[in-house]
């Protein structure tokens, strides 16, 4: 360990490299989490003698998505992270960009960091590790881009970040990418092109810096923000002109080479826990799993729990487990949508789904999972790894104990789920001898018993003192539910207090419902002994209490209880064991191997003889310390954690070394088959619904079945969840407005899924031709909730369910006429195809191919009007399936490596046009033979969208075929014509940034050379109409000169009214860059619709610093102008007409400076004004309408200072009032 106080990478490398005695120096930050393998990965990079340096993956904080892959670095530090091999081209001497390794993630040989002279140490911290691998490509060393070898990079705060994404201190960021590129970058750049790229780069540092500081609330922290990048700038100009690299001798090792011990041995080996619970959500089963995780990976294994989350997706590492936490997403599966084992499915289908990218990225040994919740089933079904199912308290015992939950149709259908589960594991972990018992009976793989152990809980634990002294206490800790048997302790106590005067009761636990009565526990006890205090004074109900409360009851208590009817093993037992307390328990279950002389055993549902037991042990102090000793030996010598560890340990790895692992993940037949003899679905169902469930490209996010799982909601939630998936965020409050403004109106949804931009849902995240998917799947989605309607015993529920499935809405003020329709005898069939054949319905682009088959045509029916446009049409499917095809054509060429995902993809939709294909050739052949021409020529339509079909299903085939035949040949096509692409396009793309440089150096140099507006000379003189000049209208608003400009037909009462013109009610007649008054003399400027008619470049440079200096310290800026932002989203809502659009941005153009020549949105006008000067920009107004507009409105004040509230409100009202 070397310290170093000076917070400077480059320095603190260069110490280490000095330390460092081995032949490879590997660096990471404090930051980062290396993945087990890690060390062997990068050795493995050096294994070619030309490599120099070698670097793997970096995960970003979440654990799922990369950071950081293969990226290069122009020579003037501007990176690019889209990088595809072969990466020859970028590492050769003088290569521009060259390749580069992440600085949390990179090792170099030592021999050539001595060789270039280490670290620059004028880098104190960004573009360092750049900066060496270039001297080593230069030097003509190689370097190995590793596609493994992971860090976990966590982005925690420093000195320089608040965030990941939030830079607080940008001086050396600022500093060091000008040093860097005026050092390295001149070579085939002027000095003026490396100036100009980097001034771009500093403008965006600037404007992204205030808009982040503003976002996490420090505002104040602006001005020192942008003093740190004009300081950066200047100093890293001096450095980079100078071109000075601060290298080092760094000699030899200056200590001998010491190998680093670690935990993990030869037979160390990769676990993966599966478990719903785990810390801080934890129960009995959770309590096993972090307990074994923890204990195994303290062995020197490498241990993963895969887990569910309410939150983003993660991967972590807490006490030295690596925890998966998945969220469960709730998405549309037609075949589960009314299937009561959905969510439980679901639920295993995301766990098994990350055990798949685990075990695919590093293969896994062995998987443990429970039997609870049947999280062990698919994992049983891959025959790639053993999986070892724990048998725990089971559905088919609690259903024993608790009678009325066989009344739960979920309960029952997970029972028998449970049943499959059982029968199919390979392997059964039994943790005592009576679930080993039950075990043998109901499975066909092996069982293998290994009791449960504990981590000891008493350590450092210290009793409370009593507040009565010479009393007995009696400690019950668990749910008070039937199953626990607290109803027995409940019966018995009043009789316990009258023979036991000194017995005190103390009731640990959740008061719940599962109690075969209709109160619970609890209630039941007090309200029966309400009128005998002698009892309820000594009876403490406690409720739940945290682990710490419940460690001090247990060391308070004398006597444990507990009297559960079944306990697959019995935890609690061992808690009281671990202090060293006596306990009495029902010989079932798991709790007859843990009493021993330590305790007594009763049989269950024997109040007499648990009243008996506890009698005999209230009034023997002597046996009660004999037999809580004799429970804490028995602790220490078996059921301690280690001890199970150690019993789990070498039961696994039995297991694992005894597989011998065989096909490739899960075939939707094996799935199907147990839900088929489970009884959850009908064969056809349980095959497509199995498909859907394994398909790897669904999970963790199956985007088209989670949007038309929205579809069947309200709209706000709609929209809320449609932009967090398409942007992450919540909408904003314009935003939600605008789109529930568009529903509202009887706009479809999926024109908003069509207009969220990239990354959205109708761009990046569902992709081209995503339609092509979700419409028919959506179609499905309607058929079975009209089919729900249409069952409803009551006309009003038909009619409620119906409207919300065809119409997304409620039914209205119709409700009452409708429902005497019905009740007069109009059919329900005959309701339905007028909703379904509605402009309401075509409007909101309902699918309706269903209508047909259940709501066929009838003589008093409505004529179809859709049969061409509707959203379901064949035709349109089929060219939506095309662009699917597309979309999935090119994954293949860019995403070979998840060949299985995409082959998937594309035999799901090969599979659904051809069910299209098949229903219209159906339809066709049921056509009569006397239909009029009408449905001769419909039935002729039918015929052509088949053969569109029929090409794009043999497009589909031969795409399938040559993807399942060919990937080799793929992959090899794409490294030639990759190959072609550097050697082509790289002269094209850079003649363009040539080009595109000298453009901007020149209109650069012409907005140097040009003036941003007329020369102030050739405006004309201001001239005040007002009698008596400034000083009469500053008298006449109450001592203060507040000017409105720009007036027109349009002045306000207490300011100064100006204009270019003459008109009635003008004070001063002026251009507004050359006005009559002092600096600093201005409360307020007002500009109302003024600004969009000057061009950006002059109202930025000229017009924007001459109104800031005629405002007094404590005047502001009132700016009202079209806000661009409401007016093109207005527009794409066709809440504004194009016509209206065009006015809006163009001006009528009536009169000469009746055209706008600028347009702003709030948060580009707020930039401006800051980098205009002004210290603080609110913005108090968007998406405002105003006639045929959209208006903003924007305070900018010239210094830190709060707004005056009342007079602002004043002028607010007025300039509203006078828009209006």
């Amino acid at each position: 360990m070397i310290n170093f106080d000076e917070v400077h990478l480059g320095k603190s490398r260069n110490l280490g490299i000095r330390a460092a005695a081995g032949d490879v120096v590997a660096f990471i930050d404090d930051d980062a989490v290396p993945e087990p393998d890690w060390v062997s990965g990068l050795r493995a990079g050096f294994e070619d003698e030309r490599v120099a340096g070698a670097g793997g993956l970096v995960w970003d904080h979440t654990g799922v998505e990369l950071q950081y892959r293969y990226s290069a670095c122009s020579r003037i530090g501007d990176p690019r992270f889209d990088l595809v091999g072969p990466f020859d081209e970028y590492m050769y001497p003088g290569a521009d960009p060259f390749m580069y390794l992440q600085g949390t993630n990179c090792s170099f040989r030592r021999e050539a960091l001595v060789e270039i002279g280490g670290f620059d140490e004028t880098i104190e911290y960004y573009l360092d590790e750049v900066e060496v691998c270039m001297q080593l490509i230069d030097r003509g060393h190689r370097l190995a881009v590793l596609d493994g070898a992971a860090v976990h990079h966590h982005y925690l705060p420093s000195h320089l970040r608040a965030n990941r994404t939030t830079w607080t201190h940008p001086f050396p960021i600022v500093k060091n990418r000008y040093y860097f590129a005026l050092s390295h970058g001149c070579a085939e750049r002027s000095q003026g092109e490396v100036l100009l790229e980097l001034d771009t780069w500093a403008k965006g540092v600037i404007a992204g810096g205030r808009r982040e500081l503003k976002r996490i609330g420090q505002p104040e922290q602006i001005d020192s923000y942008i003093e740190q990048v004009h300081r950066g700038i200047s100093e890293g100009v001096t450095l980079g002109l100078a071109a000075s690299r601060k290298s080092v001798e760094v000699g030899e090792p200056e200590g001998e080479f010491r190998p680093f011990p670690t935990v993990a041995g030869e037979h160390s080996r990769r676990y993966c826990f599966v478990s719903g619970e785990y810390p801080p959500d934890v129960g009995g089963v959770g309590r096993f799993t972090s307990d074994t995780a923890r204990g195994l990976a303290a062995e020197g294994h490498e241990v993963h729990v895969v887990t569910r989350t309410d939150t983003a997706h993660r991967i972590d590492v807490e006490r030295g487990v690596w925890v998966h936490r998945v969220p469960i997403q709730d998405r549309y599966i037609p075949e589960l949508e009314n299937s009561p084992l959905r969510f439980n499915l679901e639920h295993c289908a995301a766990l098994y789904h990350e055990v798949d990218r685990l075990h695919r990225r590093r293969p896994v040994d062995l998987v443990s999972a429970p039997i609870w919740n049947c999280e062990g089933l698919l994992p049983s079904l891959d025959q790639r790894f053993p999986t070892v199912t724990t048998l725990v308290t089971t559905i088919e015992k609690v259903l024993e104990i608790l009678p009325s939950w066989q009344e739960k149709e979920h309960i029952r259908a997970l029972a028998k789920l449970e049943v499959e589960t059982l029968r199919r594991a390979p392997f059964v972990h039994a943790n005592s001898t009576a679930t080993e018992r039950s075990a043998l009976t109901r499975t066909e793989g092996t069982v293998h018993l290994a009791h449960f152990g504990l981590d000891d809980p008493s350590l450092g634990v210290v009793a409370a003192s009593r507040a009565e002294e010479g009393t007995v206490e009696l400690l019950f800790v668990g749910r008070l539910e039937r199953r626990k048997g607290i109803d027995l302790l409940l019966e018995i106590l009043p009789e316990l207090l009258d023979l036991w005067p000194e017995l005190r009761v103390r009731i640990v636990g959740r008061d719940t419902p599962s109690t075969e009565m209709d109160a619970t526990y609890r209630e039941a006890f007090l309200l029966q002994y309400a009128d005998r205090p002698s009892v309820l004074s000594r009876v403490e109900f406690d409720g739940e209490l945290t682990d710490d409360e419940v460690r001090s009851a247990y060391a308070g208590c004398d006597i444990f209880c507990a009297p559960s009817r079944y306990e697959s093993f019995g935890l609690v037992l061992l808690e009281a064991m671990s202090f060293s307390k006596p306990v009495v328990a029902c010989d079932e279950g798991g709790m007859s191997d843990l009493v021993e002389d330590n305790g007594i055993l009763v049989p269950i549902d024997d109040s007499a003889a648990l009243s008996v037991a506890l009698s005999e042990l209230i009034g023997d102090a002597d046996k009660r310390e004999q037999m809580g000793r004799r429970g804490r030996e028995l602790f220490e010598q078996t059921w301690q954690l280690d001890h199970a560890v150690a019993r789990t340990d070498e039961l696994y790895g039995l297991l694992a070394d005894s597989w011998t692992p065989s096909a490739s993940g899960i075939a939707p037949k094996d799935l199907a088959d147990v839900l088929v003899a489970a009884g959850a679905l009908n064969e056809a169902d349980a095959l497509a619904a199995a498909a859907t469930l394994l398909a790897p490209d669904r999970s963790p996010a199956d985007l088209i079945g989670g949007v038309v799982r929205l579809l069947l909601c309200g709209d706000a939630y709609f929209i809320h969840q449609v932009y967090l998936l398409s942007y992450g965020r919540d909408p904003f409050d314009w935003e939600l407005e605008v789109q529930m403004a568009h529903l509202a109106r009887g706009g479809s949804p999926l024109t908003i899924l069509r207009g969220l931009g990239a990354p959205g849902v109708g761009g990046t995240l569902i992709g081209a031709g995503w339609e092509a998917e979700l419409v028919p799947l959506w179609s499905r989605a309607v058929r079975q909730q009209v089919v729900a309607a249409l069952a409803a015993s009551e006309n009003q529920a038909f009619l409620e369910q119906s409207f919300h499935a065809i119409l997304r809405r409620g039914v209205g003020p119709d409700l009452d006429e409708l429902l005497a329709q019905l009740a007069e005898g109009r059919t329900r069939e005959d309701l339905l195809r007028q909703l379904a054949l509605s402009d309401e319905a075509a409007a909101k682009e309902i699918p309706i191919d269903w209508l047909d088959e259940l709501a066929p045509t009838s003589a008093s029916s409505p004529s179809d009007q859709r049969s061409g446009s509707d959203s379901s049409h064949p035709a349109r499917r089929a060219r939506r399936a095309a662009g699917s095809l597309r979309r999935v054509a090119t994954e293949v060429s860019s995403q070979a490596s998840r060949e299985h995902e995409l082959a998937q993809r594309l035999d799901r939709i090969e599979a659904q046009l051809l069910l299209i294909a098949q229903a219209d050739s159906e339809r066709a052949q049921t056509e009569n033979a006397d239909t009029d021409s009408a449905q001769l020529g419909k039935q002729a339509q039918f015929v052509d969208q088949m053969a569109v079909q029929r090409l794009v299903a043999a497009r589909i085939d031969e795409l399938v075929q040559q993807q399942h035949s060919g990937f080799e040949m793929v992959s090899s096509r794409v490294d030639e014509l990759t190959k072609q692409q550097h050697s082509g396009f790289d002269n094209l793309t850079t003649w363009l940034d040539v080009l595109s440089r000298k453009q901007e150096a020149m209109a650069m140099d012409l907005r140097e050379r040009l003036p941003a507006g007329p020369p102030l000379e050739g405006l004309p003189e201001p001239k005040i109409l007002t009698e008596g000049g400034l000083e009469a209208l500053r008298e006449r608003d109450g001592g203060v000169l507040r000017v409105n400009l720009g007036a027109g037909e349009k002045p306000l009462k207490g300011y100064v009214n100006t204009d270019a013109r003459a008109l009635p009610e003008i004070d001063v007649v002026a251009d507004v860059r050359k006005l009559p008054f002092e600096a600093g003399s201005l409360e307020e400027l007002c500009s109302q619709h003024l600004v969009e008619h000057f061009r950006f470049h002059e109202f930025r440079t000229v017009i924007l610093p001459y109104w800031k200096k005629l405002l007094a310290s404590s005047g502001q800026l009132r700016v009202v102008c079209p806000d661009l932002s409401a007016l093109v989203n207005s527009a794409a809502t066709e809440n504004l007409s194009m016509d209206q659009l065009a006015v809006a941005i163009f001006g009528l153009q009536d009169y000469s400076g009746d055209d706008h020549l600028a347009m702003y949105t709030p948060e580009s006008l707020t930039e401006m004004l800051l980098e205009a000067g002004f210290a603080k920009v609110e913005v108090v107004a968007s998406g405002r309408r105003n006639g045929g507009t959209y208006e903003m409105e924007l305070l900018a004040w010239p210094a830190i200072q709060a707004p005056k509230p009342k007079a602002a409100q004043t002028a607010n009202t007025k300039i509203s009032g006078e828009k209006k």
